[in-house]
């Protein structure tokens, strides 16, 4: 197996945690200090989901969704329906 196909670790997996930053919660409700306060059994759990998703390749959906709000730059006219906007994806 490739080095770049191997199971994600632990410490994988609460490096990417430890390096996230906060940012505002998506339709899943889950904020990113929740996920770096999760007890070693559930990021155990979280190990082996992840793991089986890059296995199978079988994405959640929901995991799929996010909220896209608009922002006008600034100095804009809003009232312009051709308005240029600048996107913020949060996840």
């Amino acid at each position: 197996m490739e080095a770049y196909n191997t199971p994600f670790s632990i410490d994988e997996v609460l490096d990417a945690l430890s390096s996230s930053h906060d940012s505002a919660v998506g339709p899943d409700d889950i904020h990113y200090q929740m996920l770096k306060h999760l007890p070693s059994e559930v990021l155990n759990t979280l190990l082996s989901i992840l793991n089986d998703i890059r296995l199978t390749g079988n994405f959640p959906s929901s995991w799929r969704q996010s909220y896209v709000v608009p922002i006008p730059k600034p100095g804009k006219d809003t009232s312009d329906p051709m308005v240029e906007f600048q996107s913020l994806f949060l996840k």
